[in-house]
């Protein structure tokens, strides 16, 4: 178990220095040096979350294998690849909601808390899509579906967090919330140029890929 402890820890060391390095290359705009960090952030997670587990979570991985095909894509500097990133995300968010209430009962009622979370996060999405729609996007309908599945997936973690109360299940609440937030930062820095956007953007999405996956591990 020692060595299995301090392979686990190597391969710790090493994604957060992988997403360090991330970081400072999006902040300093170095787009091809991070083919050489970007590629590899998910495929740690997912390595490290089944070392942690031994288990298949099928929903988990496939929407962390979305979001990683979705993050090459993304790499591009074409609209039309980033477009297509866009979709794989959007898929990601899905499964992600779908990982989230898996197993999950339906509610005998609907309770104050689910209630302020249904007007919590259908807020959010008004308040993006008219935002969207002031500035004249001729992407108002495929940004505002997308909206659309970025609170469906976030009202899914709330839901988990509802039914199963504790730290794991806020973790990947604080996880989905910092994923929407990375997602409209990255949105709104291709309608507008926005100082610092990229850091802001990885940090926050390298955060909560680590939040959303602890949040998930079974045994802890």
């Amino acid at each position: 178990m020692t060595g299995y402890y301090i392979a686990l820890s190597m391969l710790t060391l090493i994604f957060f220095t992988v997403a360090a390095a991330e970081v400072v290359l999006a902040q300093k705009k170095l787009h091809k040096l991070r083919w050489f960090t970007k590629p590899l952030l998910l495929p740690f997670i997912i390595v490290l979350y089944l070392l942690q587990t031994g288990e298949i979570a099928g929903y988990l991985l496939a929407g962390l294998f979305a979001v990683w095909v979705g993050d090459l894509f993304l790499l591009s500097e074409s609209k039309k690849t980033s477009y297509t990133g866009f979709g794989f995300f959007f898929l990601g968010h899905i499964l992600y909601a779908l990982a989230f209430i898996q197993g999950l009962p339906l509610p005998p009622s609907l309770s104050v808390e689910l209630f302020a979370g249904i007007l919590l996060f259908t807020g959010m999405i008004i308040v993006l899509m008219m935002k969207i729609k002031m500035e004249g996007s001729s992407l108002y309908f495929p940004v505002g579906v997308y909206f659309l599945v970025l609170g469906a997936m976030g009202f899914s973690a709330y839901y988990r967090f509802i039914f199963v109360p504790g730290i794991l299940s806020g973790l990947t609440l604080v996880g989905a919330l910092l994923f929407i937030i990375s997602d409209i930062i990255l949105i709104y820095s291709m309608l507008h140029k926005l100082a610092h956007s990229q850091a802001i953007v990885m940090s926050t999405y390298i955060v909560a890929q680590v939040l959303i996956v602890a949040g998930m591990l079974p045994w802890v």
